[in-house]
């Protein structure tokens, strides 16, 4: 197995518990619909071009990039644990050089930020379509263009 993969495989190991998943996937579901309807009653719609945009299709996109944001943080909080507990260096006298390491780190960003941005965007799907008219090949191309988009930011 590639050595890059293997730590692909220990990061997501390590990353993934319940309080990670509580806070990349709940959260951002309560916060669409709890705060998403609630605020419906001070902003109905946003503009987006031409049409209007329901106020829970907003914070449905918004929380898309929010999740892709926040797992950058998962590889912050990788790197300062194997540094604090001296993992970092047993990760090096391994099979494992410096770019096989942040090459990981890259990867297991990319892997929780799209998996975690196409869970909101499952749950954003219908709101987009009861927001707007949108045929399901447009709604397809922008939510990929939304994910690229903020994907590349992050790298």
């Amino acid at each position: 197995m590639h050595p890059v993969i293997r730590l692909v495989n220990r990061n997501l190991t390590i990353s993934l518990n319940k309080g990670f998943l509580i806070w990349q996937v709940i959260f951002p579901l309560i916060y669409i619909f709890v705060a998403g309807f609630a605020y419906t009653s001070l902003i109905d719609f946003v503009p987006l071009g031409n049409k209007m945009l329901d106020y829970p299709a907003y914070i449905a996109s918004g929380m898309i990039g929010f999740n892709i944001m926040n797992s950058t943080l998962v590889s912050g909080i990788i790197i300062w644990n194997d540094r604090r507990h001296g993992m970092f260096e047993q990760i090096l006298v391994g099979p494992f050089t410096r770019t096989h390491y942040i090459l990981s780190n890259v990867y297991t960003i990319g892997i929780i930020g799209l998996i975690s941005a196409a869970l909101i965007t499952a749950v954003g799907y219908p709101l987009f379509f009861r927001s707007l008219s949108l045929t399901s090949l447009q709604f397809h191309f922008w939510c990929l263009h939304l994910l690229l988009v903020q994907f590349c930011l992050v790298q």
